[in-house]
């Protein structure tokens, strides 16, 4: 999920009104050519040239906002949605974009797949450490 930071030359130019960094172009790109699973084209192929088309709105609904994992992807969303994978797919492309939105995404992907107890914190009481100790098993 990071590999866009090893790009060293985009080969497609990062849209002028678009004011990201460069790693997030770059991500952007390694998407584009990345396959999941048993697919043999990338599924996010024309990623590039649908931000580069549709810059106000990729801005506005991925960019832009305090949280773009609960917003619509634009021009993905229907297809996204139809798949298995589509919630891994969504953590990928909220990740490419938005790195700062990865942990609470991640989290909402282990409690879809796995359940809510995957993300609970543990809360065990004091009486029940203590009586896992003794002499020889401290607690940590």
């Amino acid at each position: 999920m990071k590999s866009g930071s090893g790009i060293d030359k985009p080969d497609k130019p990062k849209p002028k009104e678009l004011k990201v960094a460069d790693p997030q172009w770059n991500n952007v790109l390694a998407l584009t050519k990345h396959c999941f699973g048993n697919d043999h084209s990338p599924f996010f192929r024309d990623l590039a040239e649908e931000i580069s088309t549709n810059v106000l709105e990729w801005k506005e609904k991925m960019f832009d906002s305090n949280e773009p994992e609960n917003e619509k992807i634009p021009n993905y969303q229907e297809r996204i949605s139809n798949l298995e994978t589509g919630s891994f797919l969504s953590l990928c492309l909220v990740r490419s974009l938005r790195e700062d939105r990865t942990l609470i995404l991640a989290d909402m992907f282990i409690k879809h797949i796995l359940g809510e107890k995957f993300i609970a914190p543990v809360t065990d009481s004091i009486e029940s450490v203590y009586e896992e100790t003794n002499s020889r098993r401290p607690v940590i």
